[in-house]
């Protein structure tokens, strides 16, 4: 693979921009997608129905833009890397997630800022000085704030301006240090069960709310998005999840806030395409495209066609739903204290390594690392 070291300049927002350059997502939810062409899928939506979606990024989140592409209809498009959502891919091992975003979605900065807040809220409000609604935003959104009074937060928006939010609909990272694992495991999943209804989103990563266009989550985005508002950013999707996770050789030892994956067998490799989250009780939550289409709590006899406590890593499983055959294995982010401690390094980074561009037609790149 070749690394383009070509700088281009061009006109962003009234300013000059050197690419590749430092930016932030400015709106409160945007579309990455595999080619610059915007969303048009209607909820739900799977993999047939919105192809070229890959995730979606949250006002605040740290990018890296390389290029600018004008389309059709006059739309300008950045192609970026997502510093904040990593997928591991061989040849350059942990990397941001490519793909284009609209250019008018994203501001430059000169250096990323270190939040220290996240929104726990299923859709919260952001709010002037004048006590004036600016714009709602998605849970799992991180913000840098400087608390105000015991009720609410001043907030710092990525056009450098004050914006106010009411303490209860966020999360002060420093508090994570303060909690046991049962207080996470407690937390996590009363978090996950907020999304429990919505419709499952091919590539969605926010809130299922009208003011968000096409938004909603897939099941890797759903974990993604329940430990973020505790401060612990894993990786996005499903496949990079396990890969971070420590393993769990039994079912029957897991405990609340812990990960089943599923690996379909007709694949030639070992990734996997599916996760969903153990609440307790012999029962998981889980966003999937199968029956309803919605993001659901189901036990593990209605799932997988056995209790739980006969299931062990990397058992075979037959899915009644989608007549698929599965192997299963499962993983934890709580019970080890150095990998949760490696995690809120991960929601506070500020600085990364260099991140290098894709070549321009990425998509057969893509597709090795797009399960969600």
């Amino acid at each position: 693979m070749k690394f383009i070291k070509t700088i281009m300049c061009v006109i962003l927002h009234g300013q000059l921009i050197s690419l590749p350059k430092k930016m932030i997502i400015s709106v409160p939810v945007t579309d990455l997608r595999e080619l610059p062409q915007k969303n048009s899928a209607q909820l739900p939506a799977c993999n047939t129905d919105n192809p070229l979606q890959i995730t979606q990024l949250l006002m605040g989140e740290h990018i890296i833009a390389h290029e600018e592409y004008i389309d059709a209809h006059n739309v300008k498009w950045l192609r970026i890397n997502a510093l904040q959502q990593e997928f591991y891919y061989e040849p350059l091992e942990w990397h941001g997630f490519p793909g284009w975003i609209q250019a008018d979605h994203a501001v430059p900065t000169e250096q990323y800022p270190t939040c220290n807040l996240v929104v726990t809220s299923y859709v919260a409000s952001l709010y002037d000085q004048n006590n004036q609604k600016i714009c709602s935003l998605s849970i799992g959104t991180r913000l840098l704030g400087q608390q105000l009074t015991n009720t609410s937060w001043q907030i710092r928006l990525p056009n450098c301006t004050a914006g106010y939010i009411n303490n209860d609909d966020v999360y002060y990272f420093d508090q994570s240090i303060q909690e046991s694992a049962q207080e996470l495991q407690h937390s996590i999943v009363k978090t996950a069960q907020k999304f429990v209804g919505s419709w499952y989103s091919w590539g969605g990563r926010s809130a299922q709310y009208k003011d968000f266009s096409i938004s909603s989550v897939d099941c890797s985005a759903l974990v993604n998005l329940s430990f973020m508002t505790k401060g612990l950013q894993l990786p996005r999707m499903s496949h990079e999840q396990f890969l971070r996770a420590q393993p769990i050789e039994c079912c029957k030892d897991l405990q609340p806030g812990d990960l089943i994956f599923f690996s379909t067998i007709i694949k030639n490799s070992l990734r996997m395409d599916h996760v969903m989250m153990y609440i307790g009780n012999d029962t998981l939550i889980e966003a999937t495209y199968a029956g309803n289409h919605q993001a659901r709590i189901v036990s593990f006899s209605h799932r997988m066609g056995q209790a739980c406590y006969t299931i062990k890593n990397g058992d075979t499983v037959y899915d009644y739903q989608t007549n698929n055959t599965f192997q299963v294995f499962f993983g934890t982010f709580l019970g080890n204290p150095e990998l949760l401690q490696s995690l809120r390094n991960d929601s506070l980074k500020s600085e990364y390594f260099p991140t290098y561009m894709f070549k321009r037609n990425f998509s057969k790149d893509l597709n090795y690392c797009r399960y969600h």
